[in-house]
């Protein structure tokens, strides 16, 4: 019954809590004790340690992300919005596949747009959900992007303690001069960016918000498609084919 699957969730949660450091193999159990649920709340709970276990486990050059082609529906990549500098929450729009904005063959986008005209530097984020990382460890943040001016998109990660709080971030641009790379079917009017990062000594989460920037004129917009979070091999720094990973 539902009583007996809390305890066993209650007692994977303290498994995992800890070994992180060192955790072997869990997530195929997980994986089926989850289909085995009917109550929502136990499904959630059981996801989130998906995500954990999957996290610690990784190998390298294996996307980390969920939902990252965003395949069926945008799940993962609108948990919050956050908004600064004069644009609010509701006057920022992140959507999967939003209108007839044009993109390339079998792909779909993250399309953001600020619903308006906002000061220079102002910014809207859809945040993914926290995830958990290894400290001292290489990762590449990575993903196609297209804007409809320079300076408007870029992709960042945030790092953080084991109590939440902040520790440092670190971003990178589509583009701030030359070419524009504005998007639509040719994916030549589209560049993969990435970032390769080593998480701080006391990190113990990040999170990888695509981020749009206002440059001070009307409904600036980026978009976005196939990003992919990896652990870094020894000696790699450009990122690996996209892969959706062994929790997409």
């Amino acid at each position: 019954g539902l009583e007996a699957q809390a305890t066993a969730i209650s007692t994977l949660q303290t498994r995992v809590t800890a070994t992180e450091s060192a955790i072997t193999s869990q997530s195929s159990s997980i994986t089926a004790l989850t289909s085995s649920l009917a109550d929502k709340a136990s499904v959630s709970a059981v996801s989130s340690l998906i995500t954990r276990v999957a996290t610690l486990e990784s190998e390298f050059n294996i996307n980390l992300l969920l939902n990252p082609s965003l395949s069926s529906n945008d799940n993962f990549w609108d948990v919050n919005r956050f908004a600064s500098g004069g644009i609010l929450a509701d006057q920022f729009l992140a959507d999967r596949d939003y209108g007839a904005v044009p993109k390339p063959a079998g792909k779909h986008i993250l399309y953001m747009q600020t619903l308006g005209t906002f000061p220079m530097g102002a910014r809207g984020i859809s945040y993914l959900e926290r995830l958990r990382c290894l400290p001292d460890t290489d990762y590449i943040y990575s993903g196609w992007g297209a804007q409809d001016r320079l300076g408007c998109g870029d992709l960042r990660i945030f790092f953080f303690d084991a109590s939440g709080a902040y520790i440092s971030e670190a971003n990178v641009y589509i583009a701030t001069s030359g070419t524009v790379y504005t998007g639509g079917t040719d994916l030549a009017n589209w560049k993969r960016v990435y970032l390769k990062v080593t998480s701080p000594s006391n990190a113990a989460f990040m999170q990888v918000p695509p981020n749009l920037w206002s440059d001070g004129v009307a409904n600036a917009n980026a978009r976005w498609f196939d990003l992919m979070l990896e652990r870094a091999a020894p000696g790699q720094t450009t990122p690996s084919t996209f892969n959706r990973g062994s929790v997409a």
